[in-house]
Formats: structure tokens, sequence, C-alpha cells
């Protein structure tokens, strides 16, 4: 194939565009950062032992035996990690699996998706992937923050 053949073929879509990789890796390690900080100082505020949800979520891969009656570090590592593999994960099917439609969505269109993209991958999470496929863990708690925690939770003197 020559140069020419491989240029058309990847001006008309069929090839990746690497730029587009580049971006979901960036931006997967920035939004898992952020993920996780935000998870960890938003633990207090709803009454949520930030050690011990790591501890949980570490559960999911590492089943029954992270498990402790005080979380290690180990752990707490293993969970952040999977917490971090997931959000990075999802940014990869984003913006690099689906780049070629997602690449061109200005930054007003991508605050109008983020929150339905939320709602959907971690529906997809809670509802398949921990409790079904490949995890099959149905007795798994799910102890996930969401909104109406942040709402129904005051914080007292």
């Amino acid at each position: 194939m020559t140069a020419q053949e491989i240029s058309g073929l990847s001006q008309r879509g069929y090839l990746t565009n690497w730029s587009n990789w580049r971006a979901a890796i960036v931006l997967g390690l920035i939004s898992s950062s952020y993920s996780t900080v935000i998870s960890q100082l938003a633990a207090a505020q709803v009454g949520r032992d930030a050690a011990v949800d790591w501890m949980s979520v570490a559960a999911i891969p590492g089943r029954d035996a992270m498990l402790q009656t005080e979380p290690t570090w180990i752990s707490i590592a293993v969970g952040i990690g999977f917490h971090q593999w997931a959000d990075f994960s999802w940014a990869l099917v984003f913006f690099g699996l689906l780049g070629r439609w997602t690449a061109g969505f200005s930054p007003r269109a991508l605050a109008v998706i983020v929150i339905p993209w939320a709602a959907l991958t971690s529906a997809f999470e809670w509802l398949l992937l921990v409790p079904v496929f490949p995890f099959a863990q149905p007795i798994f708690t799910l102890q996930q923050l969401t909104g109406s925690d942040f709402w129904c939770t005051r914080r007292r003197p």
C-alpha cells in the first residue's frame, strides 16, 4: 500500500486518528485523577470514611481478600487504582474509540453531553459490570455517592 493510499484511507476515516487516542490518554489521566481527589474530599462531607470506601472498591477486583476490619494501604491503593482505571477506560472509549464523532464537539456540546454520559457509564458499571460481568459480585453493596447524597446531607457544626 502506498503512502497516498494510506492517506486516502485516513481522510475517509478508515484509519485511527492517533491524536484522538493521545487526547483520550491525557484527558483520562486528568479526569480520573480529578475524580479521585473529589471522591476523597467529598467522603467526609457526606459522612463517609474515604479509606473504607476505597477498600470497598478494592473488593471488586480483589474480592474478599481486600476486606479487613481496618483498611490497609494495599486495599486503599488497589481501590484507588481500580477507580482510576475505570475512569481512564471511559475516557478512552469516549475520546479514543468514539473519537471519530466526539473530536469535533465544541466545549458547549461536551458540557451538554457530560451529564448523560456520566449517568450512562455509571449505570453500566453498577448495573452490569460489577454485579454480572466480568466481576460477578451480586452481593457487592452499592455505596456510590450520588447527587442526592449531597443535597440531603447537611453539614452540622
